[in-house]
């Protein structure tokens, strides 16, 4: 791999702020059907819902419409595929611009130029 030095390119770091619950479940489900289409009616079952109730131990009981459950397995997943559509478009639409990702941990580099259009 050849190192290149870009000394008129910056860097852009975006670290989305409770990211797991931010996602729209609808969009979170429509990612998940066509990169993991597999996995798909599975989570449609558990998600697709539309709210999922959650008990405290003084026995009250609230609903979530967003974000996916605490704690489960799946909740990495949904969110990587909701926020790879996301990134491709992006980069799709801005070719020069290059996308660093790890889950919620976003890294956009390109010159000034380029991070103001992404």
């Amino acid at each position: 791999m050849e190192r290149a030095s870009r000394p008129d390119w910056g860097v852009l770091v975006v670290d989305f702020r409770n990211a797991f619950n931010s996602v729209s479940r609808k969009h979170a489900l429509e990612a998940m059907r066509k990169v993991f289409p597999e996995a798909w009616p599975f989570l449609s079952g558990i998600y697709g819902g539309g709210s999922l109730p959650y008990w405290t131990t003084a026995g009250t009981v609230f609903e979530a419409h967003t974000g996916v459950q605490q704690g489960d397995p799946c909740g990495p997943v949904l969110h990587a595929c909701a926020l790879q559509l996301v990134l491709l478009r992006l980069a799709t639409e801005v070719p020069e611009l290059r996308i660093c990702a790890y889950h919620d941990d976003v890294t956009l580099l390109g010159t000034p130029e380029t991070l103001a259009q992404g």
